[in-house]
């Protein structure tokens, strides 16, 4: 009896997951919040769309775009680097941007080689009272790389960095 209960337990663990990347699509690139949400950067495998997705380990809380006919046009990226190491305080720079109900939301990756520091997270924007939330990322879950679709070219360039 007490198996079988362990089994009930562990089927509604497995179910109770959120499917952040489907069958069909790929990880572009993805990191746990300090608070540990998930945030996923996801295209589909035959490059039809791109997807944002945010939440818990049991629950997407938000999903860009709601229509994923277009989506790569609906997302923008920005990016700087500075090769040379530590010697020439290298940098490389890189943002994925969007706009939701009236926020901005810019994934950002951020890497010091004077400090050898990386920072991932995503700062979000009200664009009506420009107040700014930063969502902090735990380096050292990343997954992916946002430079693979940098060079895809499916992305438009953003005017300026963030």
């Amino acid at each position: 009896m007490r198996l079988l209960y362990i089994l009930l337990f562990l089927s509604q663990a497995v179910f109770a997951q959120a499917d952040y990347v489907k069958d069909n699509e790929e990880l572009v690139f993805s990191f746990k919040t300090n608070n540990g949400k998930n945030v996923v950067l996801a295209k589909s495998k035959a490059d039809k769309y791109l997807v944002y997705r945010f939440g818990t380990k049991s629950k997407i809380e938000l999903e860009y775009p709601g229509d994923l006919k277009d989506s790569w046009s609906q997302f923008k990226y920005a990016y700087y680097f500075r090769g040379g190491g530590k010697a020439n305080a290298g940098l490389e720079i890189q943002n994925i941007i969007f706009e939701n109900d009236g926020y901005e939301y810019i994934i950002y990756y951020d890497y010091s080689a004077e400090d050898d520091q990386i920072s991932v997270g995503v700062l979000v924007t009200n664009t009506k009272t420009n107040k700014e939330y930063k969502i902090i990322g735990n380096k050292n879950t990343i997954e992916g790389s946002l430079m693979e679709i940098r060079e895809s070219g499916l992305l438009k360039m953003a005017d300026e960095l963030y």
